[in-house]
């Protein structure tokens, strides 16, 4: 088998004034900012020669000591690439053509204004993205609410937060990237160290040096392989096992037993409804493994909670990530304890999006980490909308209008083809980004933004450190931020409000969002502001009783579920616009997996199956055929497909999870596989 290549972080000592010197001899400018490619945003220097970034250099910063990993040093490239939007486009005779921006601006307006008149506030939706900065995001919503009169607000990458989850979004305690200051941190992935590399190699590094680390996930990653403990669980059993880690702490030292009288009913109710034995069972384990983790977790007084974006996006994952989070604030009220939450993603924005407003539904006050209705109304001087708004997965069946910035819901979804239809469908699409993506094919005008490195803006990463990205360089002439397109098209509606720059836009948000008082532009481009939530503010939907995996029998004896963070790297526009990391970081990825199941080495030997070869999965809702590859990463008895796969065939095998998530997330299912020779 090829050896995988773990996307280690390179490091630089270079202090600032070094790398000035060094840049400054060579008729060079250095301007300090961070990278917008994870959620961890670690410091950079944008190497500026004339009005061009060409080239990054390491800085060192509260997220990160003067490391960058692959997708770091290469943050530039993007901006170069042939993929840019360099102008806006208004769909005319069927196809895109290049248009002025009052024209452009116009269709807008008019589009609304006519899904307005024919189908009221309700059938206007926006989608913002854990791409964009809090400016732009914040400068969304207020149009949304206060122009278009609607709470249609939401942004794809939320799907991989549970309904109701709100500041279990970073640490509470604000420890952050350093995990020496942890006695255990626990991981549920997904694929952390390709999500974010640099995090990735603290733990490895604190590891070696005495952290236990604990990985709870499905496949053997990079990260799992360098724990110090490993729990593989079957598809669809996180959930399970962390119900159980949880009962067994309720039931342990008397401090946590007292606090568990703090616990909502639900909660109570899954941890009594579920047996340490029956957990470990439903997820392949013993109970004694179980029984370990939870005690390491009981003994120590400070614990960091990770999870992968892309568990969220399974539907047993959601769970999950709901019980990591009752985790946490439970723990609050255990007398030494501090259990800390993130999130790790390539996304870099997922916290600063929900704090600017970024979720769907009426605002309401007495929620901290997101803007308040009566501080929004008395600072906008504007009526807000009443009642709920549609979530991204309602929003494809009943909207007319969608404006979508810089996000890209064919990316997630288990289904494309039925988000594509629904696209295609609406009177008006628009695309506001800075590179080509397929959502570009539904779009009826597409408008053109300044990329990483072009703008002023702020971003909130996974530990809640609020960073400036500076505007380095010149953007494409006809560029123009989110916060002022949203702007324009106010006034074009005749609305009297605007801004003139991306700090009065953060100052406005910071006086609505109780988490960000006080914070200024020029601490977060210090990166001396670090929001701090109490462990009051950590709410989650409870968990509840964990869905059990669909049961395996002679007649169906396998395991066939998606990982959404197989290919995911794959499938990021971004990362594909760079020659570099296409080569160095993609193309390793699609010769591993090339769109293929992951079987382990012993399945294949004993089906006689070879790499590629076509094999027909069947499960009891249906079948399909997909080719396979050999893997000691998957468990045996259990069938791993990429996110390209599940999203061709999920139908057919009926993967598809019901309710919100129809098309959206996958379920595991029982299944067998036959070869021509059975």
């Amino acid at each position: 088998m090829p050896q995988r290549r773990m996307d280690m972080p390179r490091s630089s000592v270079a202090g600032p004034a070094e790398v000035r010197s060094v840049v400054s001899a060579a008729g060079l400018d250095a301007v300090p900012s961070v990278c917008a490619h994870c959620s961890l945003g670690c410091g950079l220097y944008w190497r500026i020669r004339g009005s061009r970034i060409t080239a990054v250099i390491p800085r060192t910063s509260p997220a990160s000591p003067g490391r960058l990993c692959l997708r770091g040093w290469h943050a530039f490239e993007p901006l170069v690439s042939p993929q840019r939007v360099r102008q806006p486009m208004v769909r005319r005779e069927g196809r895109l053509q290049p248009a002025g921006w009052e024209e452009a601006l116009e269709a807008v307006v008019a589009g609304v204004r006519a899904a307005r008149k024919s189908g009221g506030a309700e059938s206007v939706g926006f989608l913002g993205s854990a791409r964009a900065s809090n400016e732009d995001n914040f400068a969304l919503g207020r149009f949304a609410r206060t122009c278009a009169g609607t709470n249609n607000v939401d942004f794809s990458a939320r799907l991989g937060m549970p309904e109701g989850l709100s500041s279990g979004w970073w640490a509470t305690g604000g420890a952050g990237a350093d995990p020496s200051r942890y006695d255990v941190v626990l991981v549920c992935e997904g694929d952390l160290a390709t999500d974010v590399p640099v995090l990735a190699g603290h733990l490895i590094e604190a590891a070696r040096a005495g952290l236990s680390l604990v990985v709870i996930g499905t496949r053997k990653t990079q990260l799992a392989e360098l724990a110090t403990t490993f729990l593989q669980v079957r598809p669809g059993g996180e959930a399970s096992v962390l119900i159980a880690i949880l009962r067994l702490l309720s039931e342990g030292s008397r401090d946590w037993v007292e606090a568990t009288s703090a616990m909502d009913d639900q909660t109570r109710a899954a941890l009594q409804g579920l047996s340490v034995t029956e957990a470990a069972s439903r997820a392949g384990l013993t109970p004694e493994a179980v029984t370990s983790v939870a005690e390491m977790v009981g003994a120590a007084e400070r614990v960091l909670l990770l999870h992968s974006h892309s568990l969220g996006l399974s539907a047993s994952g959601e769970q999950a990530v709901s019980a990591l989070a009752t985790l946490a604030r439970w723990s609050g009220l255990v007398r030494g304890r501090k259990l800390d939450l993130a999130c790790g993603s390539t996304y870099p924005n997922i916290v600063g999006a929900r704090l600017a407003g970024i979720v769907p539904g009426s605002l309401k006050d007495g929620d901290a980490l997101t803007v308040q209705r009566s501080a929004l109304t008395a600072v906008w001087q504007a009526a807000l909308p009443e009642g709920g708004g549609l979530a991204y997965p309602e929003m494809l069946d009943k909207v007319k209008c969608l404006f979508v910035m810089q996000d890209d819901p064919l990316r997630h979804a288990s289904d494309p083809a039925r988000v594509r239809s629904a696209l295609e469908q609406m009177d008006l699409v628009v695309v506001q980004d800075y590179l080509r993506t397929d959502l570009m094919d539904c779009a009826h005008v597409v408008l053109p933004c300044p990329g990483p490195g072009e703008y002023a803006g702020t971003m909130v990463n996974m530990f809640g450190l609020v960073q400036a990205l500076a505007g380095a360089a010149q953007p494409p002439h006809e560029a123009m931020a989110g916060w002022q397109v949203f702007g324009r098209l106010a006034q074009v509606l005749g609305e009297g409000w605007r801004w003139d720059s991306a700090q009065q836009v953060f100052a406005e948000m910071a006086r609505v969002v109780p988490a960000c008082s006080g914070a200024t532009f020029e601490q977060a481009a210090e990166a001396t502001t670090r929001l701090q939530p109490s462990q009051a503010d950590v709410t989650a939907a409870p968990p509840g009783l964990p869905r059990p995996t669909e049961p395996t029998d002679p007649e169906y004896p396998l395991i066939v579920a998606v990982d959404p963070s197989l290919e995911f790297l794959a499938s990021d526009p971004v990362a594909a616009s760079s020659a570099t990391l296409k080569r160095e970081a993609i193309t390793p990825i699609l010769k591993r997996v090339a769109g293929m199941a992951l079987l382990h080495p012993r399945l294949m030997e004993s089906l006689r199956l070879r790499r590629g070869t076509l094999v027909r999965l069947v499960t009891r809702e249906g079948s399909a055929e997909v080719p396979v590859a050999a893997s000691d990463e998957v468990q045996e008895g259990v069938v791993l497909l990429p996110h390209s796969l599940g999203a061709r065939h999920g139908g057919a095998l009926g993967m598809h999870a019901p309710g919100l998530g129809k098309g959206l997330r996958f379920v595991p299912r029982a299944a067998r596989a036959e070869t021509k020779s059975s």
